[in-house]
C-alpha cells in the first residue's frame, strides 16, 4: 500500500506544550485552502507525501487519497487547515482535504512504482508502452491477485500504465493471433523482489476482473524501458565478475548441482557507489534430491567486493512463469 502520514491527536493539555515547542499550527479557526499544486514523496520519518502548491506553500494532507499519492503528480484540491493537532512529520502545514483531482486531463497516466514509491511520470511517451505490448507473443498460465500486485508495488520495480478508458488491444503476435478486452491497466514488471519470478512479465487487467493476467514479449523491453524511468543499471565488468563468483561459490549452486545461472536484474543506488544484482538459478532440492529448486539470490556489490547478499530458495510459486533473463 502507499505510504500515508501517522497523525497523532492529543488532548488540550499536551496542545499547549505543542504549541510552546512550536510544533503545531497556530490556533484559531480552520481556514479554507484551495490551490493547484505537485505531489511530492518526502523521504523523512519512514517517507510521506506532501503536497507543494504553484506558490511554493507547502501542505500535509492528512486523507490524501492512495490513488493520488504519486510523486510528481499534479494535483487542483481544496481543504480546511487543521489547527488542533501535531505530526511526526514537522513539515508543511497539516491540511484536511475536502477536494481533489488530478489534471492529467483524459490522457492516459504513468506511474513507476520502485521500493514502495510511487512516482508520477509526467510525460511519458506512452506510444512506447504500447508498441511493447503489441511486441507480446504468449499467454503465459498464470494469474495475479491484488496481494501480490502490492507486493510488486511495495518491494519491486515496477512501470504502470493506467489507460483513460477500457480498450481492447489486438495481440498479432501471439499463436492463435489474440486480444487483451476491455484493457484498464497494465504493469511492466521489470524487477520483483528476491523470491518472485515475475520479473519481465507484462501483467494486463481487463474491466471487472479481480485479477490480472500474464504475458510474455519476444523483445528485449525491460532495458529501455528501466533506461526512461531513470533507473540506472549501468555497472562495471569486475563488480559483474565479483557477484557472478559470489553466485557460483554459493554451497545452494556448488553442491547441488546449479544450473541455468542468469542475471535478472542490475540497479546501481545513486550516491552510495552500490550496486545490486539479482540472479536465479536452478538447483537439486535439499530435502528431496529428486525434486529441483529455484533459487533467487540479490547481490550487493561495492568497490568490487561483495558487501550483502540475500538468497531465497523453493519451489517457484504456483502459476509463475520463468523470468527471462537480461
Amino acid at each position: 500500500m502507499t505510504r500515508t502520514p501517522h497523525i497523532l491527536t492529543v488532548t488540550l493539555a499536551l496542545l499547549v506544550a505543542a504549541i510552546a515547542a512550536g510544533c503545531i499550527a497556530s490556533s484559531g479557526d480552520a481556514d479554507p485552502v484551495s490551490a493547484n499544486g505537485t505531489v511530492t514523496y518526502v523521504d523523512l520519518e519512514g517517507g510521506f507525501y506532501g503536497i507543494v502548491t504553484d506558490g511554493g506553500d507547502r501542505y500535509l494532507p492528512l486523507n490524501l487519497p492512495d490513488h493520488l499519492a504519486a510523486d510528481g503528480l499534479r494535483v487542483r484540491f481544496a481543504g480546511t487547515i487543521e489547527t488542533d493537532i501535531v505530526t511526526i512529520q514537522q513539515w508543511g502545514t497539516p491540511l484536511q482535504i475536502t477536494a481533489i483531482e488530478a489534471l492529467v486531463g483524459t490522457n492516459d497516466a504513468v506511474y513507476l512504482w520502485h521500493s514502495g514509491v510511487r512516482t508520477y511520470l509526467d510525460g511519458y511517451d506512452t506510444a512506447a508502452l504500447s508498441e511493447t505490448l503489441q511486441e507480446i507473443t504468449t499467454e503465459v498460465d498464470c494469474t495475479v491477485g491484488e496481494e501480490r500486485i502490492e507486493n510488486l508495488r511495495n518491494g519491486g520495480t515496477v512501470v504502470e500504465l493506467q489507460t483513460a478508458k477500457p480498450r481492447t488491444v489486438p495481440l498479432s503476435r501471439t499463436a492463435p493471433p489474440a486480444a487483451i478486452p476491455n484493457m484498464t491497466a497494465a504493469l511492466f514488471v521489470l524487477h520483483e523482489p528476491v523470491g518472485g519470478d515475475l520479473s519481465g512479465t507484462i501483467l494486463t487487467r481487463s474491466h471487472g476482473s479481480p485479477e490480472y493476467a500474464c504475458w510474455r514479449a519476444n523483445a528485449s523491453w525491460t532495458g529501455t524501458l528501466a533506461g526512461t524511468a531513470g533507473i540506472n543499471q549501468s555497472s562495471d565488468p569486475e563488480s559483474r565478475a565479483a557477484a557472478e563468483s559470489y553466485v557460483t561459490n554459493l554451497t545452494e549452486y556448488r553442491d547441488y548441482g546449479g544450473e541455468d545461472l542468469a542475471l535478472l536484474w542490475v540497479e546501481r543506488t545513486p550516491g552510495t557507489g552500490t550496486t545490486t544484482y539479482t540472479y536465479r538459478f536452478f538447483m537439486h532440492s535439499m530435502k528431496d534430491p529428486a525434486a529441483i529448486d529455484r533459487a533467487t539470490v540479490q547481490v550487493t556489490v561495492l568497490n568490487r567486493s561483495v558487501t550483502d547478499s540475500v538468497l531465497a530458495v523453493g519451489r517457484p510459486p504456483a502459476g509463475s512463469p520463468a523470468a527471462p533473463p537480461l
